[in-house]
């Protein structure tokens, strides 16, 4: 972000639940405060959050894992708590973006309850199999964002020289869209974040959700042009999940990091076939994990070579084979 830095916050175990790994990243601006406050406290935030949850459920006498809803209100719970506690014990102009996913198999197969508060990023783009759990919250592309937050008395602008630069360099006039109160403090170029109480109440820190299924029993993950497989195909391929920083989304389409992720992972496999055939659950402390290092540390990069001056975190989940 803007000034700030990037934080991540990795899986650690989970008991008693149906979640196989709760992970997130967050994009600090105006400082790396914010950032670094919800990676340190992520997980016990998430956990807090659980342990209310279950105790609500058994009050009303239902299974807390009945539906994948319930995941998504933890992990809402846990990024709007994280808002409140910085708020309250920091007075900073800083706050930092977020993107948060717990992980979770069953019958249907790997699902992810995905909660997201994202700045700008790239469209996707077409070779492999892609799956978006997350969309941008910055002005320009939200035209229903800027509603709320005029209906709210506050200001979506560009700064004209600004956008003239961006322009001249062949940019997009709608990515110098920036966040204003009606006194004229602001200039933030997203909708929602955490922190930035100066701009409260127009940027707000709820996250937009999704519960998607990364893959049904008998679906494969791989190429869509029939390189690696198609859906249905039979073919035995693993799932790759991406959660990254701006760092690389600004400079990187989707599907060219998806495109990168599968050559990785052909490429390997036909170097050690053994190294990529999966386990039970995402991957962890085995040879696969090594491939998800690498392809996370490729991805960072081809960022830095495509340009991108933003900081830059890059995390990546192998999925087993069905």
């Amino acid at each position: 972000g803007e000034g700030g830095a990037d934080s991540a916050s990795p899986s650690r175990p989970l008991s008693g639940t149906d979640v196989s790994a709760v992970l997130a990243v967050f994009d600090g601006h105006g400082g790396d405060a914010c950032s670094k406050h919800a990676a340190r406290r992520f997980h016990d935030t998430y956990e807090r959050e659980l342990l209310a949850a279950k105790k609500i459920a058994a009050a009303e006498r239902k299974s807390l894992y009945s539906q994948l809803d319930d995941d998504i209100a933890v992990l809402d719970g846990t990024l709007l708590d994280l808002d409140r506690t910085f708020s309250r014990a920091v007075r900073l102009p800083g706050g930092s973006t977020a993107v948060a996913v717990a992980v979770a198999s069953s019958a249907a197969g790997w699902c992810a309850a995905t909660s997201a508060i994202r700045g700008p990023g790239e469209e996707d783009a077409e070779g492999v199999a892609v799956l978006p759990l997350s969309s941008d919250h910055s002005p320009g592309p939200r035209p229903d964002e800027v509603e709320r937050i005029v209906r709210l008395g506050g200001e979506v602008k560009a700064d004209l020289w600004e956008q003239a630069v961006v322009l001249a360099a062949g940019g997009k006039a709608e990515s110098c869209q920036r966040v204003f109160q009606p006194s004229g403090a602001g200039g933030l170029n997203m909708t929602r974040a955490l922190g930035d109480v100066y701009l409260k109440p127009l940027v707000i820190p709820d996250p937009e959700s999704t519960v998607t299924s990364i893959r049904q029993p008998n679906d494969v993950a791989g190429r869509s042009d029939g390189k690696g497989g198609g859906s249905g195909s039979g073919s035995r391929h693993p799932s790759f999940l991406v959660l990254a920083t701006d760092g690389v989304w600004d400079v990187l389409p989707n599907g060219l990091v998806a495109e990168k992720v599968w050559d990785i992972y052909s490429s390997r496999r036909q170097l050690a076939p053994s190294a990529s055939a999966g386990g039970e659950g995402p991957a962890s402390n085995d040879d696969s994990t090594s491939d998800a290092q690498i392809m996370a540390l490729t991805l960072v990069q081809m960022a830095q070579h495509a340009g991108s001056k933003d900081n830059i975190t890059c995390m990546v989940v192998q999925f087993p084979a069905p």
